[in-house]
């Protein structure tokens, strides 16, 4: 949507937009200012994490439960590196978790987070013998934020799932 918008993003250059790039710079305001608005983060309540792994990329969502509606606080999403494209699909998922308790570190020191995947073999990490270095290493990572890890069906991580899958970030 933005494309036809940074063509025209010269220093001192006069703007003329023709109909198409006038819709799309009326829809993308809109889009800024619609929900889902990003929300400031409120450090008594929970934090919410929802990661997802394809193929190729990792995506992620911080968010808040505030009145019964999920509000997001941060979106983050990256290319794989071409090591972890041979990764097991196992260790993608949870590749996806510590990018974005990377990501959402700030949000994750103060409580333990929520972090709910679609992977249901995720679920019993904890208990599984450490296949290795790079699992223990994430290990140390885990155990630093003490995460509360839940199973959630693939039909409901949509947002984490999107930006996982996004175009720009596909081979």
């Amino acid at each position: 949507m933005s494309t036809l918008l940074k063509k025209k993003d010269k220093r001192n250059a006069k703007i003329h937009f023709n109909d198409e790039q006038l819709k799309n710079f009326k829809e993308l305001k809109r889009r800024l200012c619609s929900p889902p608005v990003l929300h400031l983060p409120d450090f008594n309540q929970p934090m919410h994490l929802r990661a997802d792994a394809i193929k190729f990329a990792v995506g992620g969502v911080a968010f808040q439960v505030v009145d019964g509606v999920e509000r997001p606080i941060a979106y983050t999403s990256r290319k794989m590196k071409p090591a972890e494209l041979n990764y097991p699909a196992q260790q993608q998922e949870l590749l996806a978790i510590i990018h974005a308790l990377a990501a959402f570190r700030i949000y994750c020191l103060d409580k333990p987070p929520i972090v709910e995947t679609d992977h249901k073999s995720l679920e019993g990490l904890f208990t599984q013998k450490m296949a290795n270095h790079r699992l223990a290493r994430w290990y140390d990572i885990l155990a630093e934020y003490q995460p509360t890890l839940s199973y959630l069906p693939g039909a409901k991580n949509g947002i984490a799932d999107a930006l996982s899958r996004r175009p720009d970030l596909q081979p």
